[in-house]
């Protein structure tokens, strides 16, 4: 993804504010690297999270009931995202490629 694409797409996540998404509300790219600033994720990363490794104060290992409601939700967020945006799918099939 050039830098362009990758701004545009920006600007649109940007935009979209729904419970089950981690709001994005900044890319800051005046010098590299790029940062992207989001909401606070109190358990650290979903996918650490879920798999019991996060290194977050406080946090016990998820319990599988736990694990599969965050898997309803992501989809969820994701489902909203494709209704939300149409356009957003077409400009992100490309995003596969090595």
């Amino acid at each position: 993804m050039d830098r362009n694409e990758f701004l545009r797409e920006a600007q649109i996540m940007k935009k979209l504010r729904h419970p089950k998404l981690v709001q994005l509300y900044a890319v800051c790219t005046k010098s590299e690297p790029v940062y992207i600033i989001t909401e606070l994720m109190c358990n650290g990363a979903l996918n650490t999270y879920l798999q019991g490794r996060s290194s977050a104060l406080l946090v016990t290992r998820p319990t599988s009931c736990v694990r599969s409601r965050s898997y309803a939700d992501v989809t969820c967020g994701l489902v909203w995202v494709f209704v939300a945006v149409p356009q957003h799918i077409t400009s992100c099939a490309g995003n596969g490629k090595a």
